[in-house]
């Protein structure tokens, strides 16, 4: 059991040249100020020139990240990575959304070809709703099924009695 998951990682690091990516905004929720946190590890002996990109999700707003490139969806950095471990920053506004929404930021590092990285990794949230209405959603709910509970008693104790009264006697109908 461990010699392959030992020779699993031993390839992943033989095929990303030696360098690794993890992100982490330490939230599993979006909803107001969002920070991702990519680090990237460089194992080489020498320093590495690399292109780190963050595809971020869309709708985050008033975006801060030092040394990079930013566009709608994405920031980018230029950097020579030494050995060891680089943290790049992002950092913006989360608008609410629906809250069964998830959406994902992912972060890649490329090397040689511009086209296709070499590593990647990701961060999966979920949308938060704006303000907190999550009581007032679990009281609606309640008066919802309230509600609901009642009409279908109601309605089935209307139709009882409008059955019972159309059902036939056993009586033989009087003659005169």
């Amino acid at each position: 059991m461990l010699v392959p998951l030992a020779l699993t990682v031993l390839l992943s690091e033989l095929l990303s040249g030696g360098v690794s990516i993890t992100i982490e905004n330490g939230v599993t929720e979006l909803s107001g100020r969002v920070e991702y946190a990519v680090q990237v590890v460089n194992r080489e002996p020498r320093p590495v020139q690399a292109d780190v990109r963050l595809a971020f999700p869309p709708g985050l707003t008033n975006l801060r990240a030092e040394g990079a490139t930013l566009s709608a969806d994405h920031a980018g950095w230029e950097a020579l990575l030494p050995t060891g471990t680089s943290t790049f920053r992002l950092s913006g506004r989360a608008d609410g959304g629906r809250p069964s929404d998830a959406v994902a930021a992912t972060a890649c590092v490329y090397l040689e070809n511009p086209t296709r990285p070499e590593v990647c990794a990701s961060d999966i949230d979920m949308i938060g709703v704006r303000g907190d209405w999550s009581l007032l959603g679990v009281v609606a709910l309640l008066m919802a099924l309230t509600g609901a509970g009642g009409a279908a008693y109601l309605l089935m104790r209307t139709r009882r009695t409008v059955t019972e009264l159309a059902a036939p006697s056993d009586r033989e109908p009087e003659r005169v």
